[in-house]
Formats: C-alpha cells, sequence, structure tokens
C-alpha cells in the first residue's frame, strides 16, 4: 500500500460543498509537515487534496486518478528527486499543473533549478503559505498555463502579431475578472489605443476578448472528468455559479452539460475563432446552436 492521505477539505462561506469539490484533486508530494499544513489551509474550500511521501506513492496515485495539480517538494521523504517525475507528468499529463514547493533560501538550489528545468509552471514559496489567497492564484494561474500549451497551437493561427499578445496575457490571467487598464499597462500600451487595434482589425473590442478567454479557462476546466460548475466557479474567482452559467449561455449559447456535448474547449475555440473572423453582432456570429 501506498502511503498518502486524503482529505476534502471544509468549505468556507463561498464555496462549494463536499460533492463539488471532489473530483478538483491535488496531488501534494511534501514531506516538510509545516509546508503541508500551509498547502491544506491555503486549499481549503478549493480542491480535494491528496498527500503522499514519496515518487513511488506519487507514481500509483497518478496511475489510479486524474488530478488537476502537482505540488511538490525538490526531493521525497526518501532523498529521492522529484524532477524526474515532473517530467514525465509533463509529457503524460499536459492538462495538469505543475508546481514546485521550496523556502527562499533554497530558490536557487540545484535541486530547485532541476524542478523548473523538469517543467514545473510556477513555485510556491513555503514563507509565502499562509498567504491563502496568493497560493490560490498561482495554482489557478499554474493552470491557465496548461489551457494555453494546449489550446494555443488550435488559436493561433487565426491571430495577428498585434492580437495574439493580448489574447495570450488574457488567457493566462484568466483566473479573475481583469480590468482593462491593467492589461494594456502589461502591454506597454494605452487602453484606447487597445481599442482601436481591435477595431481596425474588425474584431470584437477588448473587453469582449477579455470575457472569450475567461469562457476558455472555464470551459478548459469542464473538460476535466466530474468538474462541477460550482468548483470551477469558486477556482476562477466568479461571482456565483450563476454567473459562470450566464457567461456560457451568452458567448456559446449553451450550459455547461451542451458545452461538454459539443467537445468542451476545442468547440469553445471554434467558436472564438469564427468570432475574430466575423464583425457581426455577437448573436449572429456564433449562429444558432
Amino acid at each position: 500500500m501506498h502511503d498518502s492521505e486524503s482529505r476534502a477539505l471544509p468549505s468556507s462561506p463561498r464555496t462549494c460543498g463536499h460533492s463539488a469539490l471532489h473530483n478538483n484533486t491535488i496531488l501534494i508530494l511534501v514531506h516538510h509537515e509545516g509546508a503541508w499544513r500551509g498547502i491544506e489551509a491555503a486549499l481549503a474550500g478549493v480542491a480535494s487534496v491528496v498527500r503522499c511521501r514519496t515518487v513511488r506513492d506519487a507514481r500509483a496515485i497518478l496511475a489510479t486518478r486524474t488530478v488537476s495539480a502537482i505540488v511538490t517538494e525538490p526531493t521525497d521523504s526518501a532523498g529521492s528527486p522529484t524532477s524526474v517525475m515532473i517530467h514525465d507528468a509533463k509529457r503524460r499529463f499536459p492538462r495538469t499543473a505543475l508546481l514546485g514547493c521550496v523556502s527562499r533560501s533554497s530558490m536557487l538550489s540545484g535541486e530547485a533549478l532541476a524542478l523548473i528545468r523538469a517543467g514545473v509552471q510556477d513555485l510556491l514559496l513555503e514563507e509565502d503559505l499562509d498567504l491563502a489567497r496568493l497560493v490560490r492564484q498561482v495554482v489557478a494561474a499554474a493552470r491557465l498555463r496548461c489551457l494555453v500549451d494546449v489550446l494555443w497551437p488550435q488559436l493561433e493561427p487565426t491571430l495577428d502579431d498585434v492580437l495574439a499578445p493580448f489574447l495570450r496575457f488574457g488567457l493566462e490571467h484568466a483566473f479573475a475578472q481583469l480590468d482593462l487598464r491593467t492589461v494594456a499597462s502589461a502591454l506597454g500600451a494605452h487602453r484606447k489605443t487597445l481599442w482601436q487595434r481591435c477595431r481596425t482589425r474588425g474584431v470584437p473590442p477588448p473587453r469582449e476578448l477579455l470575457s472569450w478567454c475567461r469562457v476558455l479557462a472555464a470551459v478548459f476546466a469542464l473538460d476535466d472528468d466530474g468538474r462541477t460548475v460550482d468548483s470551477v466557479a469558486h477556482e476562477l474567482d466568479f461571482p456565483s455559479p450563476s454567473a459562470l452559467r450566464n457567461l456560457l449561455q451568452r458567448y456559446l449559447r449553451l450550459t455547461p452539460t451542451g458545452v461538454r456535448a459539443r467537445g468542451g474547449s476545442a468547440y469553445a475555440v471554434r467558436c472564438l475563432a469564427e468570432r475574430l473572423r466575423t464583425s457581426m453582432p455577437l448573436r449572429r456570429a456564433i449562429g444558432q446552436r
């Protein structure tokens, strides 16, 4: 038997219950008790967590269940490096977010750098694990980098060198509603310049494109077997599950079940590509479903 602990974390006032969480599973491979407790507390109400202490245990879990993210220290409790497992997970599970957990003092150690080279999307710092919102955002952002890795090849051919960085930034930060000024500043442009660029190209205005990024992020999460609207809404910081349903209805004219039936995120990418190709009003551009 592998040495692991599975725990459905308690709901916070603004989260879904256990039935909505158990299919959003995060694998935690840490052996330092303080790091484990910090991650456990930070993810309370966001996901079910499975803790293991060795690479062997982690591989056994990955062979039998799907996880949305893996958080690991550079070595397991037996002293074995975890970088090889991360490299394998990157290849076998492209939809799974990969994060390292290190201390500030060890960020530049050979073991931490091996994790980065193996493919972790980000690092959680042990000193920051008490900042629950920050931890959740780092995990969500890593998931969105998986989204970009998986969906960008389908979307990029429809974009020019101006729209591509805008949409890529929107996708990588779709874990919360983005302010257009923030996006413009990050891209080194004025928000009015972004509006003008979209208008010149005959594509939807920037705010609508940012909403499309939220649509893709939500549908990508719903691609995972058993994920519920409640858990995805919480992960992406929607005000409520109804707000997420309304967004899908507005942009795809489908319920979450309907989106899954049509192909999930691949279908949503096709809808966005069609929207970019036309200058019609939203309802006409998407058409009847």
